[in-house]
């Protein structure tokens, strides 16, 4: 749970001027009022919605949702305890709902509710804390941030934000996806450093060793399990001939794992006759004309 320290308040009772509370780093991204939100995730200032009854009726921006303003507690203040909600700018000259001073290097919220006049560490004490829109750290990229029932479906774990629906379901199927390291015949889409997932094509755990890219996953341990190639039957013979190219030392062998295609779907079997023809090639040999895979590890 993220804790920011409050560095300073300013109080105010007057709406036009709203309370402001300052905290360290930028936060900016994460405090924000009232907004509109399409599908696509693009954001726009909650007065383009007219709201004035002495106009044409208010249409709301077209293909947009409400955005709830970001709403968090302070705590370990007695005088200012509680929960605020972040100020909603009133128009395109308005003040800011939050703000990044690059001067100070701090972000300056402010907020809807009145805060009555304060004096000494009234002003410089607590934290804010149980803030609704999330700011999550990523390692290798820049952090996330996950608006208030917000879905993100588009990494190997669904993130979804505060308040979502469905939130259970979705926690129950991150967690299995996890516990089977993302077992699957291809990689992950968009993988974060360090994921580890479970190649079931070639029965191999691979690790993620940079961020997003999907082209550099590398074998857990590689040193123990080796490198392996899969070779794919296609058309039925009793004798495969497999070029594997993995550099076998002399005297050759490997680990092999054999599969045919049967009406039951893909079992394993033990060949009659396996052969290393040389460091790269071999022979396997079938009673029977079959299709299916192979998988060799040096």
């Amino acid at each position: 749970m993220r804790r920011l320290q409050i560095l300073n308040i300013t109080p105010s009772n007057n709406s036009a001027v709203p309370a402001k509370i300052e905290v360290g780093l930028d936060f900016t991204s994460i405090f924000h009022g009232k907004e509109w939100i399409d599908a696509n995730g693009t954001r726009y200032p909650f007065y383009t919605y007219d709201n004035d009854p002495a106009t044409a009726a208010p249409v709301v921006p077209a293909g947009t949702v409400l955005l709830v303003a970001t709403t968090f507690d302070i705590v370990e203040n007695t005088k200012y305890a509680g929960r605020y909600t972040v100020y909603t700018k009133p128009g395109s000259n308005g003040l800011a709902s939050s703000e990044y001073d690059s001067g100070t290097g701090n972000t300056i919220i402010r907020v809807n509710e009145a805060m009555a006049a304060g004096t000494g560490t009234e002003l410089t004490t607590g934290y804010v804390t149980h803030v609704s829109t999330y700011m999550l750290t990523v390692t290798g990229e820049s952090n996330l941030v996950v608006l208030e029932q917000a879905d993100k479906s588009d990494r190997p774990v669904e993130i979804i934000g505060r308040l979502s629906v469905g939130w259970g379901e979705v926690i129950m199927q991150n967690l299995l996806r996890q516990a089977q390291s993302f077992a699957g015949p291809s990689a992950p889409d968009k993988p974060f450093q360090g994921q580890l997932w479970f190649d079931t094509i070639n029965s191999l755990l691979k690790i993620k060793p940079t961020a997003l890219n999907n082209n550099d996953w590398a074998v857990v341990n590689s040193s123990f399990f080796g490198t392996s190639y899969r070779h794919t039957q296609s058309t039925g013979a009793t004798t495969w001939t497999v070029t594997h190219n993995l550099g076998l030392p002399s005297p050759y062998h490997a680990s092999c794992d054999f599969f045919v295609n049967t009406v039951g779907g893909v079992k394993p079997i033990l060949p009659i006759d396996v052969s290393f023809v040389d460091a790269n090639n071999m022979t396997v040999t079938f009673s029977n004309a079959e299709t299916g895979y192979v998988v060799v590890r040096s």
